[in-house]
């Protein structure tokens, strides 16, 4: 059956050759996309072939750079003496020379690691090591096997070189460990595809290094293939990852006991597997698409040519058969088809014109009926229905018999005056018309009837139209004509042409154009002038194109104003298709385009001074960079904050601040020129970018203006303040590749401005970028030592000038570096107010302080008082935990004179609440105060009187000058007269000598701190000062 199937037609004949045709370009196409795919794989094994080889190589090369680097270290004379520290030093300040080495060492002789380039946490021995064993008993060069190095912790491969001192004695071996870092580093330079993976093995097939980084898989067993070395025979295997990797793999090392180390590599084929597949795909979906096309083509010769001839004469004879015969196109088929088509053409017309003769002439009369509109009734000269004429499913609304025969008037609703319609027209009248509705099933229906006398017999016919549509459209033309004149939306109705033709009410209320003054006009007296020609034209285009436009654009009314609209042009089309009406809708947004203004405002400018805000900024000078790199003139970016604004801030109040800003804000703005920018870069900080900078005349001078006017007085109400500014300025290119960091290196230059005593522009430079990359590490290192607690405090006493007595200190703080040692406060203290960490610096000293003090009064002098300095930056902020301390003073037992706070005259001229609030806390818990450093600042009687100072500490400049005839000693005599006056006890500060004493004695001062009595001492140290009551000896 299938055979009768296939050869049953000569359709299925032609699509079975084609089929056998194809059969071997599906078979090559096959064969080729496999020999693609095995091509591609041998890429991949050549590639993992390629690198894992170079790293042998890599491996060899090490070896041999190790040997020749640690001869050399052998020979120097700190590695000869592994038992001294200068051994380790010296390793240490070698090691970062050459990144190959995670550690160097020399173990001595018995195996005892003292020498080291790395910390030594614990004792380590590596007497046990073969390595070190070889190295020492043949005074060789040494290497050992991959192994878990005891001094870094890490999996390593160590070599040993013997040191031989100048006795010719072996003290021990030089050691270089080497961490498998170095072939992570190398595969990740590879360029190998993604999804590659690495790993090294040792002897018993133990994972020891995989890359990437699998912590899972160290120390589990490697696969078998881990030992393959023929590239050829690199096997593809599916990994756990479910990823198909091609292996290769190689001997990366042989330790001195024959022990293999193998390194493999594995580079995955997925996406050359999947191309393969995607190639044949798309080869066998277009040879079959070809096929296919092939297939179609000769079908449709065969169905034009033979079939559909043969299919057009059965279906031509069946109809002749049962009187339905239609003309036989002749088709353009074989010759012999179209003959047999032809003969009988023939045959079928001569059968056929008498019948249509005849069929013609019942034509002619249903043509006449058919061309009268809707329904027909011939009536009788009484009105009665003779005949009628309609489509019985939708023209007649009762049945026949209801009708036929009978009266038309029992036909007519009652309101139909039929009687008097008949009347009229016997009256010498040719036709009669009315209107009347009937109710139905599908609603009210509404019929048009005129009536006409049929001439030479005493008959009439009555013809009745359904106009219910046209009353429909009627109504709601209507209720589109009020629709048109009540809506709030202003509508402009134009012709073909342009010419407005009508307008709504609410048009004339927006636009101020009557109907009268717009008819027969364009819409071109509704154009401002805001948009372009262009713009115009590429409306009309649009609408021309697709019929339609819709848009923001700004018309004007009649008395000139101009407004934003939303329009939407719609265009009418006729019968042909041709536009007939365009109809334009708009509505004025005047009010919504005003608050998005006002939105935009708000998201891009500062709300205080009116200028740009951070947002903007940026894409200003995204905008100048841009025009940089096209013109090639350069961007300058100055970046200026206000000197000690936040002291006119505390001193006058935030309200004048703010007055303070905007004058500042329209001071710069007036001095820039105006193609430049200026934006309120946040707090008292304003950016300015110098666009189109042709030379550096141009940056200096806008600089020097706008020093000069920034420190002009501000007169602010009833207040009058004085302000300088620093500036720091940076160009692009020139000192930064993109926005980031042109703000970066402007803000750095502000920095050194403000380092050179503010008031000034300075310039950004790449020695600035390392002072900040250094003040960064500082501030790193800072922190780690607040977590670490690498702070120790230091004291040195301030003893009693007429005896010497030790009876007060003052504590001073000290940084124990890791690597630096100990650090003085002048080294990093500035660098801790700037970054907030003076404030756990400062509660760790303050906690601190107190224990000290306890156990001083405890032990020596119940009496004992400790000073302490504390940083202007915990007097004002919230956090200093200043008032907890205290607590803890009372919770310990201390009374609040156990404790002098020393502070700075800058910062008594504060009027900060912050700072008034803890002084007077000072003074309720009986905590005395010391005005540190005095005659070097801001010196004021009023703010010492009013801060109920306890202290004078006279700065060790005016001791370390003082003589019996020096100013110094002028100005000492005075302080110590006005500071008794006052009731306040004067400290004088770095005396070294004792004519220093003896002056500073003669004058009344009542305390001395200096080298003469003693250094900072650590806690050890002052105790045993307290214990014999003497200096020690200088």
């Amino acid at each position: 059956m299938i055979m009768s199937y296939l050869f049953g037609s000569l359709k299925n004949r032609l699509i079975l050759l084609l089929f056998l045709v194809a059969l071997p370009g599906f078979l090559m196409v096959i064969i080729h996309v496999q020999q693609l795919r095995e091509s591609a794989i041998s890429v991949s094994r050549e590639q993992a072939r390629f690198v894992v080889q170079h790293s042998v190589l890599h491996q060899q090369q090490l070896v041999e750079n190790t040997r020749h680097y640690l001869e050399i270290l052998a020979d120097t004379a700190a590695v000869k003496q592994p038992s001294s520290p200068a051994c380790s030093d010296y390793l240490a300040s070698i090691f970062k020379l050459n990144t190959d080495y995670v550690n160097l060492g020399v173990p001595r002789h018995d195996g005892q690691l003292l020498c080291s380039a790395l910390p030594i946490e614990k004792p380590i021995s590596v007497a046990d090591r073969g390595y070190f064993q070889r190295a020492i008993e043949h005074r060789t060069f040494a290497i050992g096997e991959y192994q878990l190095d005891r001094a870094v912790d890490e999996v390593s491969i160590n070599f040993a070189y013997p040191v031989i001192d100048d006795q010719n004695t072996v003290v021990g071996a030089v050691v270089a460990v080497v961490a498998l870092n170095w072939w992570n580093q190398y595969l990740a330079e590879s360029d190998l595809p993604a999804n590659s993976v690495a790993m090294i093995s040792d002897a018993d097939g133990l994972v020891i290094a995989h890359y990437p980084l699998a912590k899972d898989r160290i120390g589990t067993q490697a696969s078998s293939y881990s030992q393959e070395t023929d590239a050829e025979k690199g096997p593809i295997l599916v990994d756990q990852d479910g990823i198909r990797r091609v292996y290769f793999s190689s001997e990366l090392y042989r330790t001195p006991s024959g022990r293999v180390i193998s390194f493999s590599l594995g580079i995955p084929v997925e996406d050359e597997i999947a191309a393969a597949s995607r190639q044949l795909y798309l080869s066998l979906v277009l040879m079959c698409g070809v096929m296919f096309l092939v297939l179609m083509m000769a079908i449709k010769g065969l169905k034009r040519g033979v079939l559909d001839p043969l299919s057009q004469l059965t279906r031509a004879t069946r109809l002749l058969s049962e009187g339905h015969f239609t003309d036989v196109p002749l088709s353009q088929g074989a010759p012999q088809i179209m003959q047999l088509q032809q003969q009988f053409q023939d045959m079928a017309q001569k059968r056929l014109q008498a019948e249509q003769q005849a069929l013609e002439r019942n034509e002619e009369l249903n043509s006449v009926f058919k061309a009268l509109p809707d329904l027909y009734f011939r009536l009788a000269d009484d009105g009665t229905i003779l005949d009628f004429k309609a489509d019985v499913e939708s023209g007649l609304y009762a049945s026949v018999d209801e009708f036929l025969q009978k009266p038309i008037s029992e036909v007519m609703p009652e309101s139909v005056d039929f009687a008097g319609h008949l009347q009229q027209l016997n009256q010498d009248k040719q036709s009669v018309a009315w209107e009347y509705s009937l109710d139905s099933p599908q609603g009210k229906q509404y019929f048009e009837a005129r009536l006409n006398r049929i001439a030479g017999v005493e008959q009439s016919v009555m013809v009745v139209r359904n106009i219910t549509a046209k009353k429909e459209a009627d109504g709601r033309l209507e209720l589109s004509a009020m629709v048109f004149h009540a809506m709030s939306e202003s509508i402009l109705v134009t012709d073909a042409d342009g010419l407005i033709i009508d307008a709504n009410p609410a048009f004339s209320q927006t636009s101020g154009y009557s109907l009268d003054e717009i008819v027969g006009k364009t819409p071109d007296l509704l154009r401002s002038g805001y948009q372009d020609k262009g713009g115009y034209e590429a409306l009309w285009q649009k609408l021309i194109r697709e019929g339609c436009w819709e848009g923001e654009i700004y018309n004007q009314r009649k008395n000139g104003e101009l407004y934003p609209v939303w329009l939407t042009i719609n265009t009418v089309y006729d019968d042909l298709g041709l536009p007939s009406r365009r109809i334009a809708m708009f509505i004025d947004f005047t009010e919504k385009k005003q608050a998005e203004e006002m939105i935009w405002q708000q998201a891009h400018m500062d709300i205080l001074t009116g200028l740009p805000n951070r947002k903007l900024l940026g894409d200003r000078m995204k905008q100048e960079l841009e025009h940089t790199d096209r013109d090639g003139l350069p961007t300058a970016v100055l970046l200026l904050d206000l000197d000690l604004f936040k002291e006119v801030n505390d001193t006058l109040g935030h309200a004048i601040g703010d007055q303070l800003l905007i004058q500042v804000a329209s001071r710069i703005s007036a001095t820039v020129r105006s193609i430049d920018t200026v934006a309120r870069q946040g707090g008292d900080e304003f950016m300015v970018i110098l666009s189109q900078v042709k030379n550096m005349h141009v940056v200096n001078s806008i600089s020097e203006e706008l020093l000069h006017a920034l420190s002009q007085p501000y007169l602010l109400g009833d207040e009058t303040a004085y302000l300088t500014v620093s500036i720091g300025i940076t160009l692009y290119p020139n000192d930064a590749s993109n926005a980031n960091d042109l703000i970066k290196s402007a803000d750095q230059a502000m920095y050194a401005a403000k380092q050179r005593g503010r008031n000034c522009f300075q310039y950004f430079t790449r020695e600035m970028q390392e002072e900040a990359v250094t003040r960064m590490q500082l501030i790193a290192d800072l922190r780690r030592g607040v977590s670490e607690h690498q702070f120790v405090l230091y004291y040195q006493p301030q003893v009693l000038m007429v005896d010497r007595s030790i009876s007060k200190a003052e504590a001073l703080i000290r940084w124990q570096h890791p690597s630096k040692g100990l650090v003085m406060p002048d080294e990093f203290i500035s660098t801790a107010e700037e970054s907030n960490l003076i404030l756990p610096i400062g509660r760790w000293v303050l906690e601190e302080a107190s224990k000290t003090v306890q156990m001083l009064q405890q032990h020596y002098d119940p009496d004992f008082q400790l000073s302490v300095n504390i940083s202007p930056i915990q007097f004002e902020s919230l956090d200093s935990n200043i008032s907890t301390w205290l607590q803890q003073l009372s919770s310990m037992g201390l009374s609040g004179q156990s404790v002098v706070a020393e502070i700075t005259e800058g910062m008594m001229m504060s009027r900060s609440a912050e700072i008034r609030e803890k002084m007077n806390a000072f003074k309720t818990a009986g905590v005395q105060v010391a005005l540190d450093d005095f005659g070097t600042g801001y010196s004021s009687l009023a703010y010492i009187s009013e801060y109920d100072i306890d202290y004078l500490k006279i700065d060790q400049y005016f001791v370390k000058n003082l003589t019996l005839s020096s100013d110094a000693y002028m100005l000492c005599k005075a302080i110590i007269m006005m500071a008794h006056n006052l009731g306040i006890k004067v400290v004088a500060e770095g005396i070294e000598t004792e004519q220093q004493h003896r002056l500073l004695l003669d004058l009344g001062c009542d305390y001395g701190q200096g080298y003469l009595y003693s250094k900072a001492v650590d806690l050890g140290a002052f105790e045993q000062l307290l214990h014999d009551q003497r200096l020690p000896a200088e």
